[in-house]
C-alpha cells in the first residue's frame, strides 16, 4: 500500500506534470508504472541474497571512515594545524579544501573548475544509471533505445538530482539529527529519571 501511494507521487510528480501536456491519454503513464514495478521487484529480488549490515559494516563504513579523514586533513592543511577560525568561511575556502581532499583526486561528479557542479553531478548519475537500467529493466524495455533514453533521463535528472541535492545539503542532516537524537535524548533523560526514582 505505501509502495503503490510512493508509485503515485513518483508519476504525478514526475512523469504526468509534464506528460498530461502532450498527451491526455493514460497508456504511457500506465507503462511507465507497470515498467517501475517490474524495476522494484528485479531490484527487491536481487537484495534479498545481500546480507545489508555486512554490507554497511565492512564496504560503506570504511568509506564514509577514509572519507572523514581526508576531509580532516584537508581542512587541517588549508586552515592550518589548530583549526582556526580565524579564515572567513567563503566558496574559495572550500574550494581550496577540496583541492587538498585525496591529494587533489576528486571524484568525478566533483569538477573542481566550476563552483556549480549540478552539470558535472548529472553526467555522473546519468552514466551511472546508463550502466543500471540494462539490469533492472523488462526485457520488452531494452530493445528501444529512445525508451533507454528516456529512462535514464527521467531517473537520473527528474528524480535523482532532486534526492543527491536534498542528501549534499547540510541542512538536512542537521534536521534528521534533530528529529532523530532529540527523542533519544528524551529517552536518555526519562529513563535516568526512571532510575533515580
Amino acid at each position: 500500500k505505501a509502495v503503490d501511494g510512493l508509485l503515485d507521487l513518483i508519476l504525478r510528480d514526475f512523469v504526468s506534470s509534464w506528460y498530461a501536456g502532450i498527451s491526455k491519454r493514460p497508456t504511457f503513464q500506465n507503462e511507465i508504472d507497470r515498467c517501475i514495478r517490474s524495476v522494484l521487484l528485479t531490484v527487491a529480488a536481487r537484495l534479498t541474497g545481500v546480507d545489508l549490515v555486512e554490507l554497511g559494516v565492512s564496504r560503506i563504513l570504511p568509506l564514509v571512515t577514509a572519507h572523514l579523514r581526508e576531509f580532516y586533513e584537508a581542512e587541517r592543511a588549508v586552515r592550518g594545524r589548530d583549526l582556526g577560525l580565524k579564515v572567513t568561511e567563503s566558496e574559495e575556502l572550500d574550494m581550496a579544501i577540496a583541492a587538498k581532499y585525496n591529494g587533489g583526486k576528486m571524484h568525478a561528479a566533483a569538477a573542481l573548475g566550476f563552483s556549480d557542479t549540478a552539470a558535472s553531478q548529472q553526467r555522473h548519475l546519468r552514466e551511472m544509471v546508463k550502466k543500471l537500467l540494462p539490469i533492472v529493466l523488462p526485457e520488452n524495455m531494452k530493445s528501444s533505445s529512445a525508451v533507454l533514453v528516456l529512462a535514464q533521463e527521467i531517473v537520473a535528472c527528474a528524480v535523482l538530482t532532486p534526492v543527491v541535492n536534498m542528501l549534499e545539503d547540510p541542512d538536512f542532516w542537521n534536521q534528521m539529527i534533530v528529529n532523530i537524537g532529540g527523542p533519544m535524548l528524551h529517552d536518555r533523560k526519562t529513563v535516568r529519571k526512571l532510575r533515580a526514582a
